[in-house]
């Protein structure tokens, strides 16, 4: 009625707003239910205003500060104090916490309790558009205290620039831990293995660059090694992590089990290295060493073994592009060659093809090894500084003449000596068996020893013949030796029994000794002092001053001065000499220019009296012409004149 009207203090504020003259703030707080759901509850005790519904509040537009409560839900205070959990976006840093708090006067959120603290970073990329193209960091700092000064107080409106802010002051430690299953299977557990951030003050959190990502504080490692300062920064993985050397004189490995030297690094990808190892008497060089807390994993550049003496013993040697597993807590490292890498052994004298194992009880391995002119087999060897010894081993070894295998083993225990030059071999039984495959032989020998520099073997066997060998000889004497067996396809599994033999691999013949006999067809072959000679392809050497037994059921005849080629199981051939024997007794000596197997098998002998032999039937008959025998008939038969 009076027709005017009342201007409030709002007006002059909004004026001075406008006008740069006097701040203010962008803070409001929109609730929004559905339905009879209640906005907002008071409290009369304290007058603490719980609101309901608030998605989303804005402290600071150009800043980016802005905050999703929890359960939309915050609890305001006096002097629009208010009080949350929820996620905090402060530029390009993300709180997740339990307990935050914002203080009106002082344009801060106190951190009470921050879970995890996510940051993105630009990744050097840039968007369609053109604007920079940014990610989250793969890391993420955890149990953060501190508080978040969005803006000088004075611009809480941000119409000021202070490009400073937002500003994190982190009070206590916090931690970055690598624990996740992505990273190398989660091993790297927090209750071993993190980073702890010393307090620290990281401003400009809308527009920082990477580098400014730099954190000092502790590294623990597990025991992996001993607890060290460092500074973590972004990695190239956009994990945070950090790149260090260690001091001079290493860095002790696993409480001492090891010792490392060179470079460090930790990010997404483990703790890795790249540098030198010590373990025991070994060395081993890498660029990509993987430190686990309870082991060591490597494809290594180099890996080496001192020769030690002493108590333990230990071998030179060394391999290039090497996979290396060290076991620290159980005291062993397992090295297995590249294909093509093998390891140098015994100053070049051996190569191993398989793998090693390191302990303080020395080195063993197992694979295939070479050295001179052989290779050896076996799923477990012990190394010794100048020898090596094998429970269970096949070996190979070739003819000094030319690239065929002269001798191979199934089944023996070996010990090989490189200082003296000898391998010593000794059958385990069980199928153990040595072949001589240019030769076409077999052989079941207890023991041999091969004499590198020499190109020669001696072999021995005091080994009872088995039932089934004896059986074979038709013989029941107890006998001693190896069984000698012909794989030549044509002569029928041909044996005989030989204690001692030599083997000359420069000319592949096996030389047998103390051969009392061999079986061949229904005779009984008895070689001179019982040397047989094998050629190649089985072939017998000519049994020369050799005597004939035959049969051996009927025991009917004797030959003797014996010159006899030996062709296989069931057939020999070759001349002898025979004592006729009167019915008086009388010992005459007679020539078989023939002495061999007939089609059945049985043997046969053919010779011609002539008139100058002078030979008597009887003390009243002189004979001349031809002379047969035949094993199975006791008597001889003539066709001649008399």
């Amino acid at each position: 009625d009076e027709d005017r009207i009342v201007i409030q203090e709002r007006l002059f504020d909004y004026v001075k707003f406008m006008a740069g003259k006097k701040d203010y703030d962008v803070i409001e707080f929109k609730s929004n239910l559905s339905g009879n759901q209640t906005n907002a509850k008071i409290n009369l005790l304290n007058f603490d205003l719980k609101i309901t519904g608030v998605k989303q509040i804005f402290l600071s537009d150009s800043q980016s500060v802005n905050i999703f409560p929890l359960g939309q839900t915050i609890t305001v205070k006096k002097n629009r104090d208010f009080s949350f959990a929820g996620i905090i976006n402060a530029g390009r840093f993300q709180f997740f916490g339990k307990e935050f708090s914002f203080e009106y006067d002082k344009f801060k959120l106190n951190l009470v309790n921050v879970d995890s603290l996510r940051i993105k970073v630009a990744t050097g990329n840039y968007l369609p558009n053109g604007d920079v193209e940014y990610t989250f960091v793969k890391s993420v700092i955890e149990d953060l205290n501190g508080d978040l000064l969005i803006d000088d107080p004075s611009n809480k409106s941000g119409r000021k620039n202070h490009p400073q802010y937002p500003i994190l002051n982190s009070k206590k430690n916090s931690y970055v831990y690598w624990d996740k299953s992505y990273i190398q299977k989660g091993v790297y557990t927090r209750s071993k293995v993190g980073f702890s951030l010393d307090p620290f003050t990281i401003d400009s959190l809308d527009n920082f660059t990477n580098d400014a990502l730099s954190f000092n504080g502790d590294f623990e490692s597990g025991g992996i090694f001993p607890k060290f300062r460092e500074t973590l920064k972004l990695q190239e993985d956009l994990s945070l992590g950090f790149k260090t050397t260690t001091p001079d004189g290493g860095y002790q490995a696993y409480g001492g089990k090891g010792m490392y030297n060179e470079k460090i690094f930790m990010s997404n990808q483990g703790l890795r290295g790249n540098g030198k190892l010590d373990y025991l008497t070994s060395t081993t060089v890498s660029k990509d060493f993987i430190f686990f807390p309870d082991s060591m994993n490597t494809r290594c550049e180099n890996f080496s073994n001192k020769a030690t003496a002493g108590k333990v013993p230990s071998p030179q040697a060394s391999a290039d592009s090497a996979y290396v597993h060290w076991m620290p807590y159980k005291d062993y490292m397992n090295t297995v060659n590249k294909p093509n890498h093998p390891f140098n052994m015994y100053d070049g004298k051996a190569e191993l093809y398989g793998h090693t194992a390191l302990s303080p009880s020395g080195l063993t391995g197992g694979g295939t090894i070479r050295f001179y002119k052989a290779e050896l087999d076996s799923k477990f060897m012990k190394f010794g500084e100048r020898v090596f010894d094998a429970d269970t081993s096949d070996i190979r070894i070739s003819s000094a003449a030319a690239n065929d295998i002269g001798l191979q083993t199934v089944n023996f225990a070996s010990h090989i000596d490189f200082d003296n030059k000898v391998g010593e071999f000794k059958s385990n039984g069980g199928g153990a068996y040595v072949k001589f495959p240019v030769n076409q032989y077999l052989c079941y020998m207890d023991q041999f020893k091969w004499f590198m520099e020499k190109d020669n073997l001696e072999m021995s066997s005091n080994t009872k013949a088995s039932k089934e060998s004896q059986s074979a000889q038709n013989e029941d004497l107890d006998l001693t030796g190896a069984e000698f067996i012909s794989l030549h396809p044509d002569q029928d599994s041909l044996r005989f029994l030989s204690p001692r033999a030599k083997y000359d691999l420069r000319t592949n013949i096996i030389y047998c000794h103390e051969v009392r006999y061999i079986n061949v067809a229904d005779a009984r072959l008895f070689p001179d002092s019982g040397e047989v000679v094998v050629e190649k392809k089985a072939k017998i050497r000519t049994l020369l001053n050799a005597q004939i037994l035959a049969n051996t059921v009927t025991k009917f005849h004797k030959l003797f001065n014996g010159s006899i080629d030996i062709y296989g199981k069931k057939s020999y051939a070759g001349t002898a000499d025979y004592n006729y024997v009167d019915d008086l007794g009388t010992e005459q000596k007679v020539h078989f220019d023939r002495v061999a197997t007939d089609g059945s098998g049985q043997t046969i002998g053919e010779g011609s009296i002539l008139e100058s032999n002078n030979f008597k039937l009887s003390p009243y008959f002189d004979y001349k012409g031809q002379l047969n025998l035949k094993a199975a008939n006791e008597l001889l038969t003539f066709n001649g004149s008399f």
